[in-house]
């Protein structure tokens, strides 16, 4: 078997996967079975695993509104139960959490996000690590002591680099923001000739009279085309100002407009969803968690007439 020496060796390597380029190698032999022979020179040291945790929760901040105050005998009855998540690709580590602001407002950790009927089964910390893909509940009890405005900021300390001290804000009959589609139950394309693109014009509005609404995301989360062949979708360069990517912001009570496009590609009747994504309130609703708006989608194909 032929020794072949390398002079120069550079690795890339990603998720077991490597790449190797060469210089000054002699490409005889080199083949299942070859040996290179590295001089303790040519060996360069390299990081192959970039991957980082994310802190992330979709109902940040929190708001409940219309709460009326509660006596002692009836505390810790009314809550709100969100999920942390990790959506990075290494474990998460939590050191650490810390509630400040208003006595109205507390948190303990329930410990499964099917079961968390029973508060008194409760961790009152969070996990120490969560993996990829996974998260936890956490349970924010609503306690007002009289009708005025009550926050808390929920602190946890983690090993995200971007974001090693994570706020979770918190309000309590602060007034809230408060988001409305049009169309706000469906939206039905009715017939549509194969092939050909319809579309309905989407309304957002700020219904509140005091606050921002933040728009976060606009996306259609089913396509209607059962893995191929997507028949809904949004129509380019449509999207509010700051989409995709970025944040849309509205002052009170402002509109935007994006479109949503329908192309049948069968004659079969096809469903599908549109997620619209904000800090606000669907209509202004109160004492439920903000953050998704969902509306649905549905066309049915047909042939030209004759």
């Amino acid at each position: 078997m032929r020794l072949n020496r390398i002079r120069t060796v550079t690795l890339a390597a990603l998720l077991g996967l490597s790449v190797v380029s060469c210089s000054d190698l002699d490409k005889t032999d080199v083949g299942p079975g070859t040996v290179w022979d590295l001089e303790e020179s040519d060996v360069i040291p390299i990081s192959t695993d970039d991957r980082v945790p994310k802190i992330y929760t979709a109902f940040n901040p929190t708001w409940v509104d219309g709460y009326d105050p509660v006596p002692a005998e009836q505390r810790n009855l009314t809550w709100s139960v969100p999920e942390v998540q990790n959506i990075g690709q290494a474990p998460l580590e939590i050191t650490g959490a810390v509630l400040t602001g208003s006595p109205s407002i507390s948190v303990s950790y329930p410990t499964s996000m099917e079961d968390f009927s029973d508060p008194a089964t409760d961790r009152a910390t969070p996990p120490t690590l969560v993996q990829p893909g996974q998260g936890f509940p956490m349970r924010i009890f609503w306690n007002p002591v009289d009708d005025n405005p009550a926050s808390a900021d929920l602190i946890f300390f983690t090993n995200d680099p971007d974001s090693p001290q994570y706020t979770v804000k918190m309000f309590l009959n602060s007034g809230v923001p408060c988001i409305k589609l049009s169309p706000e139950d469906e939206i039905d394309f009715g017939e549509g000739i194969l092939g050909l693109e319809n579309s309905k014009i989407v309304t957002i509005e700020n219904c509140s009279s005091i606050f921002e609404l933040e728009v976060w995301s606009v996306e259609i989360s089913h396509d209607g085309g059962n893995g191929h062949n997507p028949v809904f979708g949004l129509q380019d360069g449509s999207l509010p100002a700051g989409l995709p990517g970025g944040t849309a912001i509205l002052a009170p009570g402002d509109t935007t407009n994006f479109v949503v496009t329908y192309t049948p590609t069968e004659e079969i009747v096809s469903l599908g969803e549109l997620i619209v994504r904000s800090n606000g309130f669907p209509n202004g609703s109160t004492g439920v968690l903000s953050g998704m708006f969902r509306l649905p989608l549905v066309g049915e194909g047909t042939t030209a007439g004759p």
